[in-house]
């Protein structure tokens, strides 16, 4: 397992600094924003609107979207049936890549952990406690997801059509039910509610994909 995490790792290194530059970006263009404010209240909402959620949903996105793509090459090469043929057995192979989405989402959480506290410093107001819950929330659902997109890869061999595939079943069908209108506009609530059921959803996924890409890889053995 050791051997697969390595591989994982080597290939998927410019994506890890990919979103690290990612991270910096949106960190660094945040807080100008924060800092430059002429204390326009609107301007303050929209911004706190939105990057709290894009944020950490775009620099977990990033990490998550590495081993679908590693997937899908190492398909289209042949390596995933080498290995599953060379000692490597089925779980072993699908708990490497449930270790690598999991260590992505564990990666994607401490960057945004860290840059909501930079934040934090540039506007002590802005980013309230609840952030930190929303955002483990929010970045363990969308790791989840991107494993979901990983284990689709399996079936259809292409990362950009199962990214689309998931893309617009969250899109169009699953984020509407998040957002509440008020006097404000739309604002995206997570009640505590929501916060578990997405936990939950997220434990499901994790799970189901898991067993389904251990009997999906017995086709790829053959």
């Amino acid at each position: 397992m050791k051997g697969l995490l390595y591989n994982s790792f080597l290939q998927n290194k410019t994506i890890y600094l990919v979103a690290t530059i990612a991270f910096a970006v949106i960190t660094i263009a945040s807080s100008l924003v924060l800092g430059l404010n002429d204390n326009t209240e609107s301007l303050l909402y929209m911004f706190m609107m939105f990057i709290p959620v894009l944020g950490p949903l775009t620099i977990t996105c990033i990490l998550g979207e590495a081993n679908g793509k590693k997937t899908e090459k190492m398909l289209k090469c042949g390596f995933i049936k080498y290995t599953l043929t060379s000692g490597v057995s089925r779980m072993k192979y699908a708990a490497a890549e449930l270790i690598e989405n999991l260590a992505t989402f564990l990666g994607g959480y401490a960057l945004c952990a860290v840059m909501y506290a930079v934040l934090s410093l540039v506007g002590p107001d802005t980013i309230p406690p609840v952030y930190y819950r929303n955002c483990f929330m929010l970045v363990m659902l969308t790791a989840a997801l991107m494993y979901l997109v990983t284990t689709l890869v399996l079936y259809i061999r292409d990362e950009q059509k199962a990214s689309l595939i998931v893309g617009f079943v969250i899109g169009f069908l699953c984020l509407p039910l998040l957002l509440t209108e008020n006097e404000e506009g739309l604002q995206l609530e997570i009640t505590d509610t929501v916060f578990w059921a997405g936990l939950g959803i997220a434990a499901v996924i994790y799970t189901v994909c898991y067993f389904i890409m251990v009997r999906r890889l017995k086709r790829e053995c053959t």
